[in-house]
């Protein structure tokens, strides 16, 4: 495989990682700011499966250009112990909580190798990494108006934040042939930047291994640290976000 000249690469694997996250309410005159902890207030279990997409073409002798496609699903049902502050309302203790997370990661990117011969790879890459997350929490119970002293019982309250940034992003990779047949690679690629409404940073570091039984069918082990803070600014609110994971990633590959 290592002298084999794939032009088209598709991986897909899956993994378990850890995860903390955190989303914040907040409106531009600071009257209103409220940060809620998915896993601590909402019940969210730590541990989240993931399946990730990778599709990788190889333009030229020293141009690539990849997608990575991770959509993650969460959703989580339970009674709350404390209280819930959504910024405008308060959701008292004891209320039927149900909560989902939908988000779709787009990330495509475009390498240049520096340096490449048979066995060794090394190139700096730009690409954007495109979020699309929904958090939507429905309560049946105690509510209470934020400075209010009433609290009302209702059968059903929603309240959802929806955040769409694109980012650009920046990065080094590097990958060099142990064998014919086995290959590590390591990149890290970081962003800390505002635009426009938008202010992001990001920061993913990733080391991996693949072994190739033949030119086509390969299965790798990736290990990964990924750190996201955005937000981005509205009329009225500013929408926030912040989660992190690590975890160990597991793939087949296939390449022709």
């Amino acid at each position: 495989p290592k002298d084999y000249p794939a032009s088209y690469e598709l991986s897909v694997g899956t993994s378990t990682n850890e995860f903390d996250t955190d989303i914040l309410i907040d409106s531009r005159d600071g009257s209103i700011s409220s940060e809620i902890d998915l896993e601590d207030d909402l019940g969210f279990d730590n541990e989240v499966n993931l399946t990730w997409i990778n599709a990788h073409w190889r333009m030229a002798d020293r141009h690539a250009l990849e997608l990575i496609y991770t959509p993650i699903r969460r959703a989580t049902y339970f009674e709350n112990r404390k209280d819930i502050d959504l910024g405008d309302k308060v959701i008292k203790a004891g209320a039927a909580i149900s909560s989902d997370v939908k988000t779709h990661l787009f990330d495509i990117e475009y390498t240049y190798s520096l340096y490449k011969d048979q066995q060794t790879e090394v190139g700096i890459s730009g690409g954007i990494y495109w979020m699309n997350s929904l958090t939507r929490v429905n309560a049946k119970g105690a509510l209470q108006e934020e400075g209010s002293e009433d609290v009302q019982f209702v059968e059903s309250f929603e309240k959802s934040q929806r955040l769409v940034v694109p980012l650009p992003l920046f990065g080094l990779s590097a990958s060099h042939w142990l064998s014919d047949a086995w290959k590590v690679s390591a990149n890290a690629r970081v962003l800390d930047i505002t635009i426009n409404d938008i202010d992001g940073y990001l920061l993913n570091l990733n080391v991996e291994t693949s072994y190739y039984f033949t030119d086509h069918v390969g299965i790798g082990l990736s290990l990964s640290s990924f750190d996201l803070r955005v937000s981005q600014q509205r009329v009225i609110f500013t929408n926030s976000v912040k989660y992190g994971y690590t975890g160990l990633l597991g793939y087949v590959t296939l390449r022709y």
